[in-house]
This record gives structure tokens, sequence and C-alpha cells, in this order.
């Protein structure tokens, strides 16, 4: 909006004859078209006013494809606005397509905790299993969803072996020099029984 009211807004000639101001101050920029219109006064307004109607076309142009009541009446105008326009078009394909994965994802992660849990009250249902016992499960299930269990380890099972006995190390190898059992081992030993290690999750309480 800046560079509308600037660049192709251009700076009247206030020494023009009054017989004819709009076309002698105006005439072959956006603003003359405006004031036509009767969108800005004869004198053209002042930078404000400008700057707002320009302010009004570039918005609408970077959110959706309309040029509004601002129309470019010079080929630098033109050019200007074609490249705005362009310019929208992208911002708003790569808005959108990232909303739309987003949405994707969470929409499939959705239905596949939905699907789980239905599958689990089926159980529920027919094994009869206790009140308490069947709130303690779901509690479990809701805690499992909540901290996306499995990814990180997943992650590391798809690494190359070597790459995953860094991994592992690095993560896992502090948890069993802290065994007093294992502790006394050889290194050897500690680094392959941390890379035997699988994460577990329990629910608070359990």
């Amino acid at each position: 909006s800046c560079a509308l009211q600037s660049l192709f807004g251009a700076t009247p000639d206030r020494s023009c004859g009054a017989s004819d101001q709009v076309q002698c101050l105006w005439e072959g920029t956006w603003i003359h078209y405006q004031i036509q219109t009767g969108l800005l006064p004869n004198d053209g307004g002042t930078i404000f006013h400008q700057y707002i109607r320009a302010l009004n076309w570039a918005i609408p142009t970077l959110v959706v494809v309309v040029i509004g009541d601002n129309i470019p009446v010079n080929m630098s105008g033109t050019l200007y606005v074609t490249i705005g326009i362009v310019l929208g078009v992208t911002i708003n394909a790569a808005i959108i397509g990232n909303i739309a994965n987003l949405v994707a994802n969470l929409e499939g992660t959705l239905a596949r905790y939905r699907e789980k849990m239905d599958t689990f009250e089926h159980f529920l249902y027919t094994f009869s299993i206790p009140t308490a016992l069947q709130q303690r499960t779901r509690n479990y299930l809701e805690y499992v969803a909540e901290v996306d269990e499995g990814n990180h380890s997943r992650f590391v099972d798809e690494m190359p072996m070597t790459l995953r006995v860094e991994v592992s190390n690095f993560l896992k190898l502090k948890l069993v020099k802290a065994t007093p059992f294992f502790g006394l081992c050889d290194v050897a030993v500690q680094k392959n029984l941390a890379a035997l290690l699988k994460p577990q999750v329990y629910s608070p309480r359990s």
C-alpha cells in the first residue's frame, strides 16, 4: 500500500490552474480514477486519505485475487498490481496448503485414536470388565494418546545400525550405569543392554 501510494500516486503540481484541477493535478494516476468515482475529494485528499485507499486495495489483493475500486491507469501501475496479485496468490497457496496438510494429519491421528477407543470399548463390553478397572484402562489410553507413545522409538528403529547404537548409548547408557548391578559390568555389556532397552509408558498413579 505504501508503494502504491508513493510510486503511483504522483506528487501534484499545486501551481496548476483551478479551472480543471482534477485533470491537471492527478491525471494518469489511480488517484484520478478515485476522484472521478467519488472515492477521494477533488484535490486528491491528504496523504492519509490516499494511504487508506491504497491499504484498502493492498489487503484484499494479498488475501484474495481482487483489485477492488483501485484500478491502475498506467503501465507501471499495472505491472506493480500484477506482481502484487501474483504474490498474493502464491502466499495464499502456501498458507492454504500448509493448513490443509495440518488438518489432514490431525484428522488421521484423531481417526486412529477413535478406532482404537471403539475397539477398546467393545472389549470392555464383551468381557464385562469391572467399572473401576475400565476407568483405569481408559485413563491409560488417554494418557498414551497425549504423550504420543512410541514415536521416538520408531524414529530410532528406522535408523541405520551404527546411528541406532550411538543414539541408544546417548539416551540409555546412563540409565544402565545408574543401576547398581549393571553399573559394575563391562562397558561393552552396558552398551548392549542399552541397545535392548525399550520405552514403556505408564499412566500417572499406576
